[in-house]
């Protein structure tokens, strides 16, 4: 498995969601489930039988799919056999079932949902750890409906948190480990942060104030007349809490429905009948420039695999991981037609939609047929400045975060996870926005500022000098 490491301190999106599938020992010591012992069990070819009575869940009216996998599911270093099964034609329906028949004796079953247009397909597994153990996958569905299923949690020793010897009062998290199973940590890891900061530094949170600056945005919102201005929920990561997010999600659907399209909590989007909305992440472009082909290439072999993969969903592209213009380049007349549209997250966004409205019109496009999604550090006014500025000449979304789900009057924190290192090399991200600079690699960040002919900024856009020139 290809290994990625993070730090925490200057984002990335899981668009798979992966589980890693185990089993649950009983009080006595033995595993749970309906499969005879391993011993009973004989394969041949392409099937799996048992020389024993079947369990229930593998009746005849499952036929086994493929060659049993060998794994050891349950972390004891003894060889376990999986197989899937799926209903068979005698039977037409019904879930098919993952069966774990353990090396030590007993085993497990869990159903997954058969899709009659692409069923269900047992990937594989592998070891998340030496000593631990191995990881299954399942492959369900097709195109951007591809789910990978199991019995799913977050692993905790793939992530570290130390103390920093220089800043006696702030921390280093660090996570570290195969990628499918890291990718899925960034937004639950920040938002346990920022909770539990403001947990501990406001005793007594003034939920009327965020009521009352939520009200004003809504109004705000609400002076533009039809349904184009669109607004969605971006505000996991840095929220305050995962009660006020579910607060200001329920209002903003009651109280500004007619701009209000969806949140990137799937959760909540679950629970409330919302639409999940998200985009191309940071992490699966810098990923690229490790496991893609040359440097050079890896921003274009990364739209030609999302566009392989997601079959035409998901198509908006992300612009900012080496800067606009490298992405321009990049992007030409072939993905300008293939993808739905462009995100912007740094820069001057203003700026950034006049170029990617003049790109699009150099390549015989029309702008008014493609989104722009603006969301770097929105907030309603500015939103409403962009969408009358863009309107009538390209479709605009807005995606905003902290200023929804962190606005009850005091100071949100600035954070984020970027992926540092990926297949034992260094990434990096080169933004428009100096202010979000990280602490990557110095000498790989000039090697890729030199392949992407990104230019070094002068010293004068670096925040601290901007302060300071500021100050005298």
């Amino acid at each position: 498995m290809r290994r990625a490491g993070g730090r925490w301190g200057a984002t990335a999106l899981g668009l798979c969601a992966v589980f890693a599938v185990g089993c649950r020992s009983s009080d006595d010591g033995t595993l749970r489930g309906d499969l005879p012992d391993a011993a009973s069990t004989s394969t041949s070819g392409a099937t799996s039988t048992t020389s024993t009575t079947e369990p229930p869940a593998c009746k005849e009216v499952f036929e086994p799919t493929g060659e049993p996998v060998v794994a050891d599911v349950d972390g004891d270093g003894k060889d376990d056999r999986v197989h899937l099964a799926v209903p068979g034609p005698r039977d037409g329906a019904g879930d098919a079932q993952l069966v774990v028949a353990l090396g030590a004796g007993g085993g497990a079953t869990t159903s997954i949902p058969v899709d009659p247009v692409a069923p269900p397909v047992l990937v594989g597994a592998a070891p998340l750890e030496a000593d631990g153990p191995d990881g299954l996958w399942v492959r369900v569905g097709a195109g951007a409906s591809t789910t990978i299923l199991g019995l799913f949690h977050l692993d905790p020793r793939f992530v570290k948190v130390s103390k920093r010897p220089d800043s006696p009062r702030e921390i280093d998290i660090t996570i570290k480990g195969p990628w499918l199973h890291t990718i899925l940590f960034e937004v639950p890891v920040l938002a346990i942060v920022s909770e539990i900061y403001y947990r501990h530094n406001v005793a007594e949170p003034d939920y009327e104030e965020g009521r009352r600056r939520l009200a004003a945005k809504i109004a705000q919102a609400n002076t533009i007349q039809g349904t184009d201005f669109r607004i969605a929920d971006y505000g996991t990561r840095r929220r305050f809490s995962r009660g006020w997010q579910d607060e200001v999600i329920r209002t903003l659907k009651r109280d500004m429905a007619p701009h209000f399209v969806g949140t990137s909590n799937v959760r909540f989007a679950m629970e409330q009948g919302l639409t999940p909305l998200g985009t191309m992440a940071h992490e699966y472009l810098q990923a690229c420039q490790a496991v893609g082909p040359r440097l050079r290439d890896s921003q274009s072999f990364a739209f030609n695999m999302w566009a392989r993969e997601y079959r035409g969903d998901l198509g908006i592209a992300l612009s900012d991981v080496v800067g606009l213009d490298a992405f321009l380049r990049d992007f030409d007349l072939f993905f300008c037609k293939l993808f739905d549209g462009v995100r912007h997250d740094s820069g001057d966004p203003f700026e950034w939609g006049e170029k990617l409205i003049a790109h699009y019109r150099a390549m015989r496009i029309d702008p008014k047929s493609k989104v722009m999604v603006f969301s770097d550090q929105l907030n309603v006014p500015l939103a409403i400045r962009l969408f009358e500025r863009f309107r009538q000449r390209s479709q605009v979304a807005f995606g905003i975060g902290t200023n929804l789900t962190n606005d009850l009057g005091h100071p949100a924190l600035s954070i984020v996870i970027k992926m540092t290192r990926c297949n034992g090399q260094p990434v990096a991200k080169i933004s428009d926005e100096p202010s979000k600079s990280m602490d990557y690699d110095p000498s790989y960040v000039a090697y890729l500022r030199e392949v992407f002919q990104v230019p070094v900024p002068p010293p004068e856009s670096h925040p601290a000098a901007r302060a300071a020139h500021a100050k005298a």
